[in-house]
């Protein structure tokens, strides 16, 4: 089975995942640097 997923961008050039089904906050779904993660 393959799944197509969708990134938007945000005007403060944020991004995030769109996940069908998901019932959590979109925060949740922020895509981050690896840097600022671990950084």
């Amino acid at each position: 089975m393959r799944h197509t997923f969708r990134f938007y961008k945000t005007s403060s050039n944020r991004w995030y995942i769109d996940l069908p089904g998901w019932e959590g906050g979109i925060g949740e779904l922020e895509m981050v640097d690896g840097d600022k993660v671990w950084g």
